[in-house]
């Protein structure tokens, strides 16, 4: 999706982010953090009692309170920081990150005409999350426990009647000219050339916010019946694309264990799959990772017809970020470059909660498939619909993100001959599109051996055009 006046941002002010989720201006983002800053300093109130758990806990571990403390400290000492338009960090230390969640516990996000800051807590931590202790900090699943309780208070409010209150046809609203022209960008198509809101998704305009009952509810809006239909139904070759999302790589023979938090972010699947016994199935097999924006459809859909085998939520980070991603320290980093939070999506599909859906797929020429779906960032809350056991047509609903940065990961099995589809590395990619078709290897045990140097030597992942 293309942000209006983003062409004109400055690059010494750029920061690349995925998925439109927060501005790639830091002077809008550090202008509306630098808002809520005043109005918290100026309208104190009491912690709501989930951030007083939150701050007890950081206080009374040893080991957290000093990374709180420490991460904030930190700041300074990244060269990059300078780029920061106002020099100085508004968040001061971990008491003030505490009274700023408070604020923003109980508030729906607005869409702003030039930027969306889609994810409020994210951006509190835009720095410290990226500092050493913070990495160390909210990799801690004691955080983890307490940070999701936090998480679950604002989903509630999300999904409550005065979160609707966002949903209206001004300018700052969801349902207005700026929030619909940026719906129009990613949803339409060439079978949707006079593309309208009701036309697209279910709704009902007569009624306030048009029948949705909450944040929640629109956000995870349906669409109307055949505005997505299945690429090639009867067609089992063929894999559909699980989640309405923009490619970001494809990357071959992916190992069992690798280190996914270095540079080069290469995959492992025994913590990405949470090490279940059919990992064993994937070593060697071809990944592809995509990312969600922040105005597309979140529903999840079958790749393939079959049997669920395995459905798990794994507990995971909600704020954890690869080192070198947000903050950087090298020296030759170059922030125009490089898009932050992209670059972090390897690491994020092993550390961060998510949910794991595994297949059967009904042509045995396609045999497992693993899908991951990853909440990258703030609520990140995973649901599934389906359960081990049962059987899905393709393109039958898998399940939803509830709001929150997301990407999604499908992995295949190593001989399986393949042929992407990436209708010319659109921006979006639709669900239910065709994305590849699959065949068996005339030759299956050759080709494992004419690829044996290549698969020993590691990864071979390639980044798709953002």
């Amino acid at each position: 999706m293309s942000i209006p006046g983003s062409s004109l941002i400055p690059q010494s002010l750029r920061i690349p982010r995925c998925g439109n989720w927060l501005p790639e201006d830091t002077w809008i983002l550090r202008t509306w953090l630098s808002n809520i800053v005043s109005f918290v300093d100026v309208h104190p109130k009491p912690l709501h009692p989930v951030i007083h758990e939150l701050q007890c806990v950081i206080e009374e571990d040893a080991g957290l309170f000093m990374l709180f403390n420490d991460m904030f400290e930190q700041i300074p000492l990244q060269k990059a920081y300078a780029r920061d338009p106002f020099g100085a960090s508004y968040v001061r230390d971990y008491k003030h990150m505490l009274r700023l969640f408070n604020e923003v516990l109980l508030r729906a996000p607005l869409f702003a005409e030039s930027e969306l800051i889609g994810l409020p807590m994210n951006a509190i931590l835009d720095w410290p999350m990226s500092t050493s202790a913070g990495q160390a900090a909210f990799l801690s699943s004691k955080l983890n426990i307490q940070v999701k309780k936090v998480l679950d208070v604002w989903a509630a409010y999300l999904q409550s009647e005065a979160s609707a209150s966002v949903i209206n046809e001004s300018q700052t609203g969801w349902l207005g000219p700026p929030a619909l022209a940026a719906m129009r960008i990613s949803t339409s198509s060439r079978r949707t050339p006079h593309w309208t809101f009701e036309s697209t998704f279910v709704c009902n305009r007569s009624l306030p916010h048009f029948g949705f009952t909450s944040w929640d509810d629109f956000f995870t809006r349906r669409f109307q019946p055949g505005v997505r239909p299945i690429a090639s139904p009867l067609d089992h070759n063929v894999i559909i694309n699980p989640c309405e999302c923009a490619p970001y790589r494809i990357y071959r023979y992916v190992r069992r264990i690798d280190r996914f938090w270095v540079k080069s972010q290469p995959y492992s699947l025994e913590h990405m799959l949470a090490r279940h016994p059919l990992v064993s199935r994937f070593v060697g097999g071809t990944l592809f990772q995509a990312f969600l924006d922040a105005v597309n459809y979140h529903r999840w859909h079958a790749p393939v017809a079959g049997i669920i085998r395995h459905v798990e939520i794994v507990p995971g980070t909600y704020f954890s970020q690869a080192l070198g991603y947000g903050v950087p320290t090298e020296p030759q980093f170059n922030m125009e470059n490089t898009n932050i939070q992209c670059e972090n999506q390897a690491y994020v599909a092993a550390v961060a909660t998510r949910c794991v859906i595994i297949l059967e797929a009904e042509n045995p020429a396609i045999g497992m498939v693993a899908v991951v779906f990853v909440g990258m960032a703030d609520v990140s809350t995973c649901d599934a619909f389906v359960t081990g056991g049962q059987k899905v047509k393709k393109g039958d609903e898998l399940g939803t993100f509830r709001f929150g940065g997301s990407s999604v990961v499908m992995v295949l099995e190593q001989g399986v001959d393949l042929r992407w589809d990436l209708h010319g590395q659109e921006v979006v990619v639709k669900k239910r599109a065709r994305l590849l078709a699959a065949e068996p290897p005339k030759k299956r045990e050759i080709r494992g051996k004419l690829h044996q140097d290549e698969f020993r030597r590691g990864w071979r992942g390639e980044a798709l055009g953002m």
